[in-house]
């Protein structure tokens, strides 16, 4: 459940814009990704390893720092954005596999 403050910060929909740069080193790839919403300022800033282990197998690590700018609502749309990340997890997964097939 959203407060009602938040709310109407956001509306009745609260949409999401991903954006991620990648690049090759050897056998990985490292990302970065900004998650932002055009209703506020801040966002979240993810910096991503795509490691290979071996013919069949990789390693995808994340590690992020989330900040919203603004007082007294941004940790509760902090907390939003988090869980809007976790919903979306396996769909940024997918997102992912088919741009490095494009990119094989």
């Amino acid at each position: 459940r959203v407060p009602r403050i938040v709310s109407s910060v956001v509306g009745s929909s609260f949409v999401m814009l991903q954006e991620a740069r990648w690049k090759r080193e050897g056998d990985q790839y490292q990302g970065r990704a900004r998650l932002s919403s055009e209703r506020f300022t801040g966002g979240i800033d993810i910096d991503i390893v795509l490691k290979a282990l071996d013919a069949e197998n990789c390693r995808l690590s994340f590690e992020g720092q989330l900040q919203v700018d603004m007082p007294l609502i941004g940790r509760q749309l902090e907390r939003l954005m988090a869980d809007r990340v976790s919903e979306n997890f396996a769909d940024s997964i997918a997102a992912i596999e088919d741009y490095l097939e494009r990119e094989a």
